[in-house]
């Protein structure tokens, strides 16, 4: 079983999510979704252990900033925050 650890020593550690980043300003395609915050990702559930681990998850980024044809200020999605989150291999 693998334990959330710090990247350099190897030892548990409690950690601070970072913050999402913020969604970029739009061009063509509008504006840019606000990054998430992510507590723990992973790949496979039966390698998870989160006995003894804590963490505080970031804030999410702001989506970005665009204007549409008319001069009209539109805002892209915001990022959440999500205390786990599994991804696809």
């Amino acid at each position: 079983m693998h334990r959330a650890a710090c990247w350099r020593t190897g030892r548990p550690t409690p950690a601070t999510g970072a913050r999402g980043g913020d969604g970029g300003e739009g061009g063509y395609g509008g504006p840019g979704r606000g990054g998430d915050s992510i507590g723990i990702a992973y790949l496979d559930e039966e390698r998870l252990t989160v006995e003894g681990v804590t963490f505080t998850l970031g804030p999410p980024g702001k989506g970005g900033i665009s204007w549409d044809k008319q001069g009209e200020r539109i805002s892209g999605e915001d990022g959440v925050a999500v205390e786990m989150r599994r991804f696809a291999e």
